[in-house]
């Protein structure tokens, strides 16, 4: 299994509004190039069932995942329902910060097949931190800045 986390500052966005940016799974397809689409259903009032499909390595990649939201603490933490990688969980969380907000990604996932790991966890990796790279600068334009 691997481990992926990013950080970056909202700059004049607060915590809040950044949340309920984050929460709109259903602008990401729209604001990255990388997503060829994502399914939305309402479990309840705090958890949605999504269905991704987003570019792979010149193909295509699909999973099904269910995301709890909890605005109050300005989480969101989803684990893999069903799909292509044999493991997919973690979450997103969005603080106040000076002047803005502080927002992190973090995952563990598995693409799924042992003997190829050494080659294709790199290469999901990449994939994952660039798609989650193209919805914060799609969700927060210039007020999106990278930290390490």
């Amino acid at each position: 299994m691997r481990s992926t986390e990013m950080n970056a500052r909202l700059n004049s966005v607060s915590a809040s509004e950044a949340f309920d940016r984050l929460a709109d799974f259903g602008s990401y397809a729209e604001l990255a190039p990388s997503i060829n689409s994502i399914e939305i259903e309402k479990v309840d009032e705090q958890t949605l069932r999504t269905t991704w499909n987003v570019n792979f390595r010149g193909g295509s990649m699909r999973w099904v995942e269910e995301d709890r939201l909890d605005p109050e603490a300005g989480t969101i933490v989803f684990d893999l329902v069903e799909g292509n990688l044999r493991h997919f969980s973690g979450s997103w969380a969005v603080t106040e910060a000076d002047g803005g907000s502080d927002v992190r990604f973090l995952c563990d996932f598995a693409v799924g097949m042992p003997a190829l790991s050494s080659f294709l966890d790199p290469l999901a990796e990449r994939s994952i931190r660039d798609n989650i790279k193209e919805i914060l600068k799609g969700l927060f334009g210039e007020a999106y800045e990278p930290k390490s």
